[in-house]
């Protein structure tokens, strides 16, 4: 596992472009989803905000560039990270993708990661 602050190698441009390839990055507390839609790669984080379920399963529509959780349906932006659709309400967290050459990579921050889904002690 790499730590914070890293650029990390998440593949090819051409796997991501033509084959629908998704990729789960780790760096630290980040937990970092890479995929594309519309012609265009992102990183966003891969849990949802509602509840923390993994998105890497969820639905990408490419006409509107919105990922919807696969568990309530919930919808984000992968170009901005807000939340689209409820029962979604807190924006994901959202990298920097830099290609370089044919590889792409995600610039993480050294900052922690915001937390995704209220989470409640039980008493």
């Amino acid at each position: 596992m790499a730590g914070a602050g890293d650029r990390l190698h998440a593949g090819a441009v051409e796997d991501f472009l033509t084959r629908d390839e998704r990729v789960v990055l780790h760096s630290g507390e980040h937990e970092i989803l890479v995929l594309a839609a519309a012609g265009r790669i992102f990183a966003v984080g891969n849990r949802c905000t509602h509840m923390p379920m993994q998105l890497r399963q969820g639905i990408v529509n490419h006409d509107s560039g919105e990922l919807f959780c696969n568990v309530h349906m919930g919808g984000f932006s992968l170009a901005t990270g807000a939340a689209t659709t409820l029962p979604c309400e807190l924006p994901l967290p959202v990298y920097r993708v830099e290609i370089d050459d044919a590889d792409v990579y995600v610039r993480v921050p050294s900052a922690p990661a915001p937390r995704t889904a209220p989470h409640r002690d039980v008493t």
